[in-house]
């Protein structure tokens, strides 16, 4: 019995192998900013893992809601559409600058927070200044 026991362990790997993590069903896609709605992507996935977080939130609904209409009715014109993008970079801006729950950390790289800062220096450098 006992040996059938052993049989049976040995067989079975009884943690002889190490196990591999299991993969993510939907791993998150990085999205590109060649054009600007890019960062509209991005804040959309950064809610999007907040509301797995704090699924009673209704202002990350609610600018969910407002990321979707903003690239619904993004213009084709370069110009236009950099100030939609601007919009969206700074709700991005503004969660990345949010002290962040310790349970619930946004998922961002060096890279990205670079291209963000980067973005809105020169959307702001452009913007001419209201006269006086």
């Amino acid at each position: 019995m006992k040996l059938a026991a052993l049989a049976v362990m040995l067989v079975l790997g009884c943690g002889s192998k190490k196990e591999e993590p299991a993969a993510d069903p939907a791993p998150m896609v990085r999205p590109s900013v060649a054009d600007p709605i890019g960062f509209c992507e991005r804040a959309r996935i950064m809610m999007t893992g907040r509301v797995k977080c704090f699924p009673e939130d209704t202002s990350i609904k609610m600018g969910l809601e407002e990321i979707a209409d903003l690239v619904a009715k993004a213009p084709t014109e370069a110009e236009p559409r950099r100030k939609v993008a601007a919009s969206c970079a700074s709700m991005l801006d503004g969660m990345m600058r949010a002290q962040q729950p310790k349970n619930c950390p946004l998922d961002v790289t060096a890279e990205e927070r670079a291209e963000l800062e980067t973005f809105l220096a020169a959307w702001n450098r452009d913007r001419k200044a209201a006269p006086p």
